[in-house]
């Protein structure tokens, strides 16, 4: 797991027929299953979404996630926690998370 990727930008896409914005947040923390962001744009419970960002100098595109837990904190800002849907996205993850450990 990466728990020091507070400073790792992360763009948020959303299914084409939501009409949403693309918009950009942090990440909090990321594992194999899902990670936990912040972000400006308001995320709902089972809302999906893609994600993209870069980490440990590997660059992960439109990974599909689903909003597991939301909320608006103190400062305006949406936290929430969002689980990887794809199981090979999740087993990808793994991999590279494995690699990154072993490599420090």
């Amino acid at each position: 797991m990466m728990r020091d990727c507070r400073d790792i930008p992360v763009l948020l896409e959303f299914p084409e027929e939501t009409g949403r914005a693309a918009a950009w947040g942090r990440l909090v923390f990321l594992n194999a299953a899902g990670t936990a962001l912040e972000t400006r744009v308001k995320l709902e419970l089972r809302e999906e979404a893609f994600l993209s960002f870069d980490a440990a100098g590997r660059n992960f595109k439109r990974l599909a996630v689903s909003v597991i837990r939301a909320a608006r904190d103190e400062d305006g800002y949406w936290a929430a926690h969002a689980r990887f849907v794809d199981v090979e996205v999740r087993a990808d993850l793994a991999r590279f998370l494995r690699s990154v450990i072993s490599a420090s």
